[in-house]
């Protein structure tokens, strides 16, 4: 069987050695065995004497080293860089010295926040690190896979990799760590886009580009310098890996890269990169729209183009792992005559930590190391001694300077150019400077359209685990790199995010129970069933629910059709002798949407601040984090908000009906059935006018109260009925289209209703209605155009109301179909207009969800009042605990549902 070099590397050592060496100790001392110790006896104790064990031990307690704290992850091999272009004009480098001329190189290829034993094909930017062995000493160019960074000022850079490493307690990668850092710091979005492009997990080390990253500055021999970039683009073509693949090679191969090159070169397929050169004068510097020296910026092309260099080949793979790998060190202070530093914050804070941190690790010789060492070069300076100094340690020359005994003298001919600097010593924060505008360009013209999905989906895939303020941040950061970008990103959110069924759940029960209680309302019709659509507004997917009554018994299901392909399937039947049941199946995941904890709040301020807030986030505004309890899930005072025109229903008593005729018909069905109870027909005349209601839309329906009323027919030319129902509950008369509005600071109103309610409804716990929407929506002394232009309230306009009433499932009728604990719930019911014509929704307000004020700035008395009457709203009390069995039918259904963080809008289907 063919196997992989690497797999044969010991068999290619037994075929290379002629002879295998005598077993000896780390000091040349021949040994005669290492498979025993030195013992009393066959029984006995270890002897001290036995140095071999004691040496092996020693040694083995001190193999390890410190890991880098950054890329410590990586692999390495050698080769050289041929010169292939003239750029002496430019510099005056050794290694570009001459076309044709080759030089040494070592190059060190990595994963930035991995650790040592970490998968190679982890999402992270790649470290490609150049070092040249060249005739004046060795010339490190350390630098990325990535042409930009993160960040721009080197203080952050410890921070940074912080978040990049595991959380301090839970010793796990933390996604809110990542997501609050990079969501604080804005100027992290163009490296992020990048990072989780294609380009983010590379197939390998070989089919990547590198770059030097930094500004530099270039030196020619005349002393004239330029600002540079270096490029070095691979050879073998860019090939990158699915996010898919990279995720199941980190399990099955997490040594993949090192593998891939370690192979290729054993093969003699020699991976090679060409170099190129960016070049900008100081004039230019001065001239350009960006800042040169941010390293979260790149050069456009078109402005300065790629000047070729010379190519690069690896074609030796590393003797030892450890001695020429390990310990390699590479620092971007380590330059020739011809290259400098240039202002670049980042390329100054590394000039020290890059060498300080090889001093913590190796020692403060690592440069007499071999792999480090400059050997085409002589090493001459004052520094001696220290930890493992290796060589002569520079004999007998002075370790002094300056000296007259032949030490090392000074040389002019290397001097460091000059240039002017000046400005006040200050801080500076830079965190607010553009941030924007390249990464708007790559997402525009870099990216194609797939790749622009992949992007977005590989972000949600990590954004996911982050909190949902930080997610909202986040999202808000890439809106302004392009406003699509935020739109994709928020619906990937919604779709994925980590919390997907307690909404759904939450939706589903709230749904089932509200269409539950129509089928109940319809007593008499044993054989009573509908279908319908219901639509999700976040995605405009269909979801279908069918329910049937057959005697005494409700079935339904209710079918969702997730975004994944996934499938919700609810079955559930509810009898008045055995109660509600119902059974979830998930085949498999679900649907998973976003939610966010931002200004949760009730209406009517929370519908003032949606618009505003979904056009800069394109977020849901409440939040849900957990399943309640199903007694918190199941309302116990569903509402038939205003009803539709010219919509039909599927029934099979007559599917030509409009909504209003079929309320109309429930009411009167509820009438007739109840006909000889005083307490019922006042019960049903409150609940029609106590969300206000236009009789007129009404064809027919009887109310009787046998001991203090005639019999009242009901129809367009009632009005006496109509000053009757206005007079028991509004104390006033209704206006011309029927309807009885209440003004918002009659707080004897107010009273007056609870009073109505506790004298008419002697078995039942008062409850508190709270003020009405409609008291107060058409109040405000303003036109409605100028009201509406300034951002205030949508409210519906008195034309667009339609027949409206409000019902009460009781407590009794809620025993027959629920156990007890079902119906301890509150239910938050106002109806708001989404820019939906007369379309009407319902705030479905979670109780165990914690209620912040509101802080939006009143900007006129107005307002405050608004704000004043808007505490009468939040909240709707349980319904009496005593009913009689005759109101069971007061139940009925409710258009559309508005529930936190996800809106359906329900839609009778058409025949």
């Amino acid at each position: 069987m063919s196997r992989l070099p690497s797999a044969q590397q010991l068999t290619e050592h037994k075929n290379a050695t002629k002879t295998a060496p005598v077993l000896t100790s780390g000091s040349g001392n021949p040994l005669d065995t290492k498979t025993a110790s030195l013992t009393v006896g066959p029984k006995g104790p270890v002897l001290l004497q036995d140095f071999a064990l004691l040496d092996e031990l020693a040694h083995f307690d001190r193999e390890r080293i410190p890991e880098r704290v950054v890329h410590a992850k990586g692999g390495g091999a050698f080769g050289y860089f041929e010169c292939t272009n003239d750029v002496r004009k430019y510099t005056k480098l050794s290694v570009f010295s001459k076309v044709g001329k080759k030089t040494p190189v070592a190059v060190r290829f990595s994963t930035v926040g991995g650790e040592s034993g970490s998968a190679d094909t982890a999402r992270d930017p790649r470290g490609f690190a150049v070092k040249f062995y060249a005739e004046d000493g060795n010339w490190d160019v350390v630098g990325n896979n990535t042409p930009i960074f993160f960040i721009r000022d080197p203080i952050l850079f410890p921070s940074f990799i912080h978040t990049q490493k595991r959380n301090p307690v839970t010793h796990l990668k933390d996604a809110d760590m990542f997501w609050d850092f990079i969501s604080l710091r804005p100027e992290t979005t163009h490296q992020v886009m990048f990072l989780f492009s294609d380009r983010g997990t590379p197939d390998g080390f070989r089919h990547m580009n590198g770059y030097g990253s930094h500004t530099f500055k270039l030196v020619n021999d005349k002393n004239e310098a330029v600002y540079c970039k270096f490029h070095y683009k691979t050879d073998q073509g860019i090939k990158n890996l699915s996010s898919e693949k990279a995720a199941e090679l980190s399990g099955s191969d997490p040594d993949y890269s090192i593998r891939d090159l370690y192979n290729a070169i054993a093969n003699k397929e020699y991976p090679s990169w060409t170099w190129y050169l960016q070049v900008m004068t100081f004039e230019q510097a001065e001239k350009v729209k960006f800042n040169p020296f941010d390293l979260t910026k790149v050069w456009p092309h078109s402005e300065f183009p790629l000047i070729p260099v010379g190519k690069m080949v690896l074609d030796r793979n590393p003797k030892n792992y450890f001695a020429e790998v390990e310990q390699i060190a590479f620092s971007p202070a380590h330059m020739l005559p011809g290259v400098e530093p240039s202002p670049d914050k980042m390329l100054q804070g590394r000039l020290f930590s890059y060498s300080d941190t090889h001093r913590h690790r190796l020692g403060a010789n690592y440069l007499q190391l071999p792999v480090n060492c400059p050997y085409r070069a002589t090493v001459a300076n004052s520094q001696r001694d220290g930890p493992a100094a290796y060589g002569e340690n520079q004999g007998g020359a002075p370790n002094y300077h300056p000296n007259s005994f032949s030490g090392p003298s000074s040389s002019t001919v290397h001097a460091i150019s000059k240039f002017f600097i000046s400005g006040d010593v200050q801080k500076v924060e830079t965190g607010e400077e553009d941030n924007f505008s390249q990464a708007g360009i790559f997402w525009r013209r870099t990216l194609s359209n797939e790749e622009r999905k992949r992007l977005v989906a590989n972000i949600v895939g990590s954004l996911k685990d982050a909190a949902d303020f930080i997610q909202e941040r986040t999202v808000k950061n890439f809106s302004q790199v392009n406003p699509e970008f935020g739109e994709m990103l928020a619906d990937g959110l919604r779709k994925v995010n980590r919390c997907p069924k307690p909404h759904m759940m939450l939706v589903c029960w709230a749904i089932l129970f509200l269409q539950l209680s129509r089928a109940f309302a319809n007593n008499n019709n044993p054989g009573y069933q509908y279908s319908y659509y219901v639509r999700d507004v976040n995605t405009g997917d269909y979801k279908t629910q069918e329910e049937s009554r057959i005697g005494d018994t409700v079935r339904g299901s209710y079918t969702v059709g997730e975004p994944n392909g996934d499938l919700r399937v609810v079955t559930y039947h509810a009898d008045k002798n055995t109660g509600f049941n119902a059974h979830v199946q998930v085949q498999p995941g679900g649907v998973q949407m976003l939610s966010s904890d931002y200004n949760p709040q009730p209406y009517p301020e929370l519908m003032r601040s949606i618009p505003r807030y979904q056009k800069r986030t394109g977020f849901p505004q409440l939040e849900i984090k957990v399943v309640p309890p199903l007694s918190q899930l199941f309302p116990t005072k569903p509402t038939v908000l205003p009803s539709y025109k010219n919509i039909e229903e599927t029934r099979h008593i007559d599917s030509e009906k409009t909504l209003e005729v079929v309320n109309a018909e429930i009411l009167q069905t509820t009438t007739e059935q109840t006909v000889g109870s005083e307490e019922t027909t006042k019960d049903v005349a409150f609940n029609e006018v106590a969300t206000t209601m236009n009789v007129a839309d009404v064809n027919e329906t009887v109310l009787t109260d046998e001991t203090n009323h005639e019999d009242l027919k009901l129809s367009k030319e009632s009005n006496d009925y109509k000053e009757h129902l206005c007079e028991v509950i509004c104390k006033q008369k209704p206006d011309e289209e029927g309807r009885a509005h209440l003004k918002p600071d009659e707080d004897k109103v107010q009273v007056e209703m609870e009073q109505v309610i506790r004298a008419e409804m002697p078995e039942s716990t008062a409850i508190n209605m709270g003020v009405p929407y409609e008291r107060y929506q058409h109040n405000n002394p303003q036109s409605h155009k100028q009201y509406f232009s300034q951002g205030n309230p949508v409210r519906y306009k008195p034309q667009e109301q339609s027949h409206a009433l409000t019902a009460y499932p009781t407590k009794n009728i809620l025993q027959q179909i629920l156990p007890p604990s079902y119906y301890q719930s509150k239910l938050f019911l106002l109806p708001f207009n989404m820019n939906m014509n007369s379309h009407d929704y319902a705030t479905l307000k979670n109780p165990s969800v914690q209620q912040r004020p509101h802080q939006l700035k009143k900007e006129d008395e107005n307002e405050k009042k608004f704000s004043q009457a808007k505490q009468h709203t939040q909240s709707i009390q349980n319904y009496p605990s005593q009913a009689t069995n005759q109101q069971q039918t007061n139940i009925a259904h409710i258009y559309p549902v508005y529930t936190t963080g996800l809106a359906f809008l329900v839609m009778p289907r058409m025949q």
